[in-house]
């Protein structure tokens, strides 16, 4: 072997995609996030998994698609869908993914976005009667930093929000009274609040405030953008 294949082999090892090229696999290659549990991350040895894993897998196989999941940190399966080194990923369909990126019509995966609070928060009762975001005004709202979609949403109904590095930093505030609502995805709220030990202490509200619905998309690099006519094909 001469140095320029040896470097190329470990250049490709090293990214982790390299076994799909080592192989004979020649269906789509789908990047999810690494750490979005419950609905995608990696367990142990690499692979993905998640409840949307699942259904995207299960979506996939009834019209006849190979696929591939891979599992990296979220910046960099968008960086990856973006030079086409990952053929697809599953996820909102923003201006700045579109210029990358082709969409299905199709919404292929949908999350309730709801909101979490502490039970014995004194304005509790005042919590509970929350029917829009625009009624966030009033009080101490705690969000994820670098999530474009709430600082959008925030903004459009002149709400002000402390962001936080973590969402487990923000499930502190709320139970420590520093803040006193935030909006998260549901399941991934439940998933840290039980992890953190609060379950008897911090609730969620039954209303919806918002949803974010995932579209499937292909990078403008990939080979396979003749799948998003499967994806928007009516289920029989």
């Amino acid at each position: 072997m001469n140095l320029t294949n040896y470097i190329f082999g470990l250049a490709l090892a090293l990214t982790g995609i390299g076994a799909v090229a080592a192989s004979e696999f020649d269906g789509i290659t789908i990047g999810v996030n690494s750490d979005w549990k419950p609905y995608s991350y990696e367990v142990e040895g690499g692979a993905p998994s998640g409840v949307m894993v699942d259904e995207i897998s299960k979506l996939l196989s009834k019209r006849g698609v190979k696929a591939k999941f891979v599992a990296f940190p979220w910046k960099r399966v968008q960086r990856n869908v973006e030079d086409g080194t990952i053929d697809a990923f599953v996820t909102v369909p923003t201006d700045e993914r579109l210029k990358y990126s082709l969409s299905s019509k199709k919404v292929v995966y949908t999350v309730n976005m709801k909101s979490f609070v502490n039970q014995f928060n004194p304005r509790i009762e005042e919590l509970r009667k929350i029917k829009s975001i625009s009624e966030f005004r009033s009080f101490k709202v705690c969000d994820l930093m670098g999530n474009g979609w709430a600082e959008k949403l925030y903004k459009e109904h002149s709400v002000e929000a402390a962001f936080l590095t973590k969402t487990e930093n923000c499930v502190r505030h709320v139970h420590a009274g520093r803040s006193d609502i935030m909006i998260i995805a549901e399941d991934v709220g439940k998933g840290i609040i039980e992890e953190e030990g609060l379950a008897d202490k911090l609730i969620v509200l039954p209303t919806v405030y918002n949803k974010m619905e995932f579209t499937f998309l292909v990078s403008k690099h990939s080979k396979h953008q003749n799948i998003l006519e499967l994806i928007d094909r009516p289920t029989r």
